[in-house]
């Protein structure tokens, strides 16, 4: 995502809204090989079952997030 001010807290937003649970978040900053701009988040989450999952990966990649799943 974009590496200004409030995008990390509009994701955490949008992930509230969709009633996911935040168990731990990784921001990293100074990836190789992503542009000055960029910043990688990584969110451990709790969710409901495997289609509220499906459900917050559709929301978040309307959103326009590059989701990739463990």
């Amino acid at each position: 995502m974009e590496d200004v001010p409030g995008s990390l807290a509009k994701l955490l937003n949008m992930v509230a809204g969709l009633k996911a649970n935040v168990l731990h978040i990784y921001h990293y900053r100074s990836v190789r090989d992503i542009p000055l701009y960029v910043t990688h988040v990584e969110l451990e989450m709790e969710t409901r079952s495997s289609s509220h999952v499906n459900e917050v990966v559709d929301q978040l990649q309307k959103a326009g997030y590059d989701i990739k799943q463990k």
